[in-house]
């Protein structure tokens, strides 16, 4: 019997993971985000259209709320499943508009550091260099004000992001899950 093992490359194990450190930290407090205590798992985090919890994110697009579900990691928007390259491209401004702050507040190399200061996670590990790909294809940014403007909705932000090369051996993650085929053997039971 064949059983599928899903593989992914996705650049939001590691976002996530960096929210959780900007939580403990106080960041996303500091930056604007309404803390709210949620009847079940830790807390979400609102800030304009975007709210962060531990379990996924939410984004009010004027085409519906996107969800993006960690567990599952699937994308939905206004409730239907959507492909996940499709639902990367539509939460990255929101999610570069954040790691701008970051680089302002801090500096362009504070999250290079936290990556190298911690012990990451497997899932964090080897997902760093398709984040990485994922927010480095922005030319000229250099602040939370140019990205802001580049990703603003009334605006074009499509025309100031160079192009994914489809090339990049770190862009997998489009698609999202990659399907392995594994068979399984049953274990002896010794009778």
């Amino acid at each position: 019997m064949a059983r599928f093992h899903i593989i992914s490359r996705c650049p939001l194990p590691v976002q996530f993971w960096l929210f959780g450190l900007d939580a403990r930290h106080g960041d996303l407090q500091r930056r604007g985000f309404a803390r709210q205590v949620t009847t079940y798992g830790s807390s979400a985090y609102t800030l304009d259209a975007l709210t962060l919890h531990s379990a996924g994110l939410r984004l009010d697009l004027d085409a519906g709320l996107l969800q993006f579900t960690r567990q599952t990691r699937t994308f939905t928007l206004g409730g239907q499943f959507l492909p996940a390259a499709q639902g990367l491209t539509l939460c990255r401004p929101a999610l570069a508009a954040h790691e701008a702050w970051v680089a302002d507040t801090y500096s362009l190399s504070h999250r290079t550091q936290q990556l190298g200061e911690h012990r990451l996670p497997p899932p964090v590990h080897r997902n760093v260099a398709t984040w990485q790909a994922y927010f480095g294809q922005l030319e000229g940014v250099s602040s939370a004000a140019t990205i802001q403007a580049a990703f603003s909705t009334s605006g074009s932000w499509h025309t100031r992001v160079k192009p994914l090369p489809a090339t990049d051996p770190h862009l997998t993650f489009l698609p999202l899950f990659t399907r392995v085929p594994v068979t399984l053997r049953a274990a002896h039971t010794g009778y």
